[in-house]
């Protein structure tokens, strides 16, 4: 490799973003060999040494840590000095493990993504007989699972027991007097049917939360 030559190349990122690893291999006959990669016009690397491997076809691999964000990347290798070889250049995930975030609030479970090294993915929420309004009630992808390092967490929150409006746990006159009180009017917490709304409180609403009152007595929550 001659001293100041600079060689570009296009690499896209795919489905991960975030803390990545470079490898070089590498080879020399002298010490005191250096080199930087750029992207999109940024020394993500600073200057990596290249040592003394003992001939130019010993080769050896250098490597060192590289956060890039998601989309494609104009890729620049920089060689500082002359009279070394480079075979190939490397990027690899950085893989880290998520964590279980299921049956805690939206709020600690996404403070764990982001300690973990992930992102925040897709938030839905759905009624649940059995997680507490406003905590997690399934993750993707599950705990325990090794991804790269930035690949985001998408999380399902618990909107409670379908009907239990006051939030107490249990469906009962008073959520039925919140119901009535919203009577043809919306939106509002009392429209619940169907479950993503109709933008009005009615007798469909009425019926569903009878249903869960009634399922109250038959010891099913």
């Amino acid at each position: 490799m001659d001293g100041n030559r600079r060689m570009a190349g296009i690499y896209r990122q795919r489905q991960w973003h975030g803390k990545l690893h470079l490898e070089a291999r590498v080879s020399a006959t002298a010490a005191g060999k250096t080199f930087y990669v750029e992207f999109n016009g940024v020394n993500k690397t600073g200057n990596i040494t290249v040592p003394n491997t003992g001939g130019w076809q010993n080769w050896t691999t250098v490597s060192v840590p590289v956060s890039l964000s998601a989309g494609t990347q104009i890729m620049r290798f920089v060689s500082n000095s002359a009279d070394f070889n480079l075979n190939y250049i490397r990027l690899t995930a950085t893989m880290v493990t998520v964590p279980t975030v299921t049956g805690i609030s939206q709020a600690s479970a996404q403070s764990a993504i982001t300690a973990a090294g992930l992102t925040d993915g897709a938030i839905s929420q759905s009624f649940s007989n059995t997680v507490a309004a406003g905590n997690v009630m399934s993750q993707n992808p599950t705990a325990g699972t090794s991804v790269p390092s930035g690949s985001p967490v998408d999380l399902v929150i618990s909107l409670g027991i379908r009907g239990d409006l006051n939030v107490d746990g249990i469906v009962n006159l008073v959520d039925i007097e919140l119901m009535s009180g919203d009577w043809l009017s919306g939106p509002s917490i009392a429209d619940i049917e169907p479950a993503s709304g109709d933008g009005v409180v009615d007798f469909l609403d009425f019926a569903v939360i009878a249903a869960s009152w009634a399922r109250v007595f038959k010891g099913r929550y």
